[in-house]
């Protein structure tokens, strides 16, 4: 039903648990066809659902490791989770290639922001697996988003 409502000003659905009937955007989505549409996904049906609908698939880590977990375990990890959603691509008939890859760090896997270096290996080991974005939060004094302000800016600025 999202999908409809950022294609058209109105729509109507009926599925198994929702409703709606001559639903509308105002002003309605801007970019055409629509934003490019997010799912973050972790099991086999949520994968399934990515990779039918959604243009980037979104990961924030293991769903059983407690974090967060070094660059190089989170990768081991997120690139299982890639395998996985590269069957469920096949499932539906279409080409993994076509989905962006978007990681979160934070609580559940290191940024690699103590440096510079760091970081770079951190970008690295993700940019081999296939992901396409690491998403590193502003940094905070307190875990989970704990980093020093000046290396960020040194990475960043």
């Amino acid at each position: 039903m999202i999908d409809a409502l950022l294609r058209e000003p109105t729509g109507t659905y009926e599925g198994q648990f929702y409703q709606v009937h001559e639903a509308r955007t105002h002003p309605g989505c801007v970019q055409l066809p629509r934003i490019r549409l997010a799912v973050a996904a972790s099991g086999p049906r949520g994968m399934r659902l990515a990779a039918a609908h959604a243009q980037i698939w979104v990961k924030t880590g293991s769903r059983t490791r407690q974090g967060p977990v070094t660059p190089a375990t989170g990768a081991q990890d997120v690139g299982d989770q890639i395998a996985q959603l590269d069957e469920a691509c096949a499932e539906v008939g279409r080409d993994p290639r076509t989905l962006d890859r978007l990681v979160v760090t934070g609580p559940a896997l290191d940024s690699g922001l103590v440096s510079p270096e760091a970081f770079a290996e951190t970008v690295g080991r993700y940019a081999e697996i296939g992901v396409t974005d690491l998403v590193v939060h502003w940094p905070r004094p307190t875990d989970p988003y704990r980093a020093d302000p000046v290396v960020f800016e040194r990475i960043f600025g």
